[in-house]
């Protein structure tokens, strides 16, 4: 079994997407010790999380407009 764990992110006005694959876990045969997360896949995945999160919020900031129209200095 493989499975695939993807974040959306949309704009506040909810045109835009970006779906970014954060990981991806592949299960042999089904065994009682193969259910739910290992400890290091959900540290791996909340890691992954923070960091996706954190850059969308960042390029968000970056490319948002003042109510002039002019693009925000990024020199911060």
């Amino acid at each position: 079994m493989k499975v695939k764990i993807q974040i959306v992110v949309e704009s506040d006005h909810g045109d835009s997407q970006a779906v970014q694959e954060i990981m991806q876990i592949e299960r042999g045969a089904l065994q009682p010790e193969n259910l739910g997360l290992k400890l290091a896949e959900a540290k791996t995945l909340l890691q992954n999380l923070q960091h996706t999160l954190a850059w969308k919020c960042v390029q968000s900031i970056a490319t948002d407009k003042r109510p002039c129209g002019r693009p925000r200095n990024r020199d911060f």
